[in-house]
C-alpha cells in the first residue's frame, strides 16, 4: 500500500456518516505504522576486492578477520551459508533510526542432513553477528572456504552438503553488492488495528478492516527482498517480520521466508538483531 492507496481511501469516506469520526480514528492510528522501504540494486561481488568485503551483500564473501573469522556451523564445523551483510551506521541514516554502526552478519547452517535443516526440528538455523567499526581492519582474504554448497545449481546444495536457504535468487548464488534505493512508504498489516474496537462496532470494523487488508495483500510478493517496511506487507499478518522493527527481509519462490529484526534489551538498553525464518 502506498501513502495514496490510503489517503484515496480516506477522501471516499462520506464524512456526513455518523461513524466517519470512528473510522477516521481507525485510519490515522493506521498510518501512523508508516515505515520508509528500500529496494536493491546489485552488483556481482568480485571476490579478490577486498573493498567490496565491508559493503552491503547478498551471499557472496563476506568481510572476516582473525578476530571475527568465517563461522562454523554448530555439531559439524562446516562452513556456514552467508545470507546477508548490512552496513549498520549506512542503515541508521537511511532509515532515520539509531541502528548502531559497524557490519551486521546472518549466516546459516550447512549440513551432511537435510532433516537437520527442518525449521520447526531446529529453530536455530541463524547465526547473527555484528562487527563492531572498529574491528573493521585487516580483512582475511585466505579465509574464503573452498567448499562453498550454497553456490551450487543443485536445489539444496552440492549434493554432499545441505544448506538453509537454497532457492535464493541468483544475486545471492553469485555474491552481489547492494545499493539500496528509496522505493516509498509500507504500513502494517491492518491487524495492529485488531484491539481497536468492541462488540459494538464489531461488523464496521470489519468491513474497514477488510478494505485495508484488501490494499495491504495487493502488490504480494512484487517485492521479496527489501530494507525497513513491515514484513506483513507481503506476508500476511502471520509473518513473524511483520512487526514495526523490521531491518531486512527476503524469500524466494518456495515460499521460505527470511527476516533480521531488532529490539532494545530493557535492562541495558542494548540493541539485540534476531534472525527469523518461516516455511509459508
Amino acid at each position: 500500500m502506498s501513502n495514496n492507496d490510503l489517503i484515496a481511501y480516506g477522501l471516499s469516506l462520506d464524512q456526513n456518516n455518523e461513524n466517519y469520526s470512528l473510522i477516521k480514528g481507525w485510519l490515522d492510528e493506521y498510518a501512523s505504522t508508516c515505515r520508509k522501504y528500500f529496494k536493491p540494486i546489485f552488483t556481482k561481488q568480485t571476490i579478490t576486492d577486498l573493498h567490496l568485503r565491508n559493503k552491503d551483500l547478498l551471499g557472496g564473501v563476506f568481510f572476516t578477520n582473525s578476530r571475527y573469522p568465517w563461522p562454523k556451523t554448530d555439531g559439524n564445523g562446516l562452513p556456514m551459508q552467508p545470507i546477508v551483510q548490512i552496513d549498520l551506521e549506512a542503515a541508521s541514516n537511511r532509515m532515520d533510526e539509531n541502528l548502531g554502526d559497524g557490519l551486521l552478519q546472518m549466516w546459516a547452517r550447512v549440513d551432511e542432513s537435510l532433516e537437520s535443516l527442518n525449521v520447526i526440528a531446529n529453530p536455530s538455523l541463524f547465526s547473527v553477528r555484528v562487527i563492531p567499526k572498529t574491528e573493521i581492519f585487516d580483512c582475511n582474504y585466505c579465509d574464503i572456504p573452498e567448499h562453498r554448497p550454497w553456490e551450487s545449481s543443485i536445489c539444496n546444495g552440492d549434493g554432499d552438503s545441505w544448506v538453509t536457504f537454497p532457492d535464493g535468487p541468483i544475486e545471492m548464488k553469485n555474491g552481489s553488492t547492494i545499493t539500496w534505493i528509496p522505493a516509498g512508504a509500507m504500513y502494517s498489516h491492518p491487524y495492529c488495528l485488531r484491539s481497536g474496537h468492541d462488540e459494538s462496532n464489531f461488523h464496521l470494523f470489519e468491513e474497514v478492516f477488510s478494505d485495508l487488508t484488501g490494499l495491504v495483500d495487493s502488490p504480494k510478493k512484487n517485492i521479496p527482498i527489501y530494507m525497513g517496511g513491515h514484513g506483513g506487507q507481503a506476508g500476511g499478518y502471520e509473518d513473524p517480520t511483520a512487526a514495526s522493527n523490521l531491518l531486512f527481509r527476503l524469500y524466494d519462490e518456495q515460499d521460505l521466508h527470511v527476516g533480521i529484526t531488532y529490539h532494545r534489551n530493557k535492562r541495558t538498553n542494548a540493541l539485540i538483531f534476531n534472525g527469523v525464518l518461516r516455511y509459508w
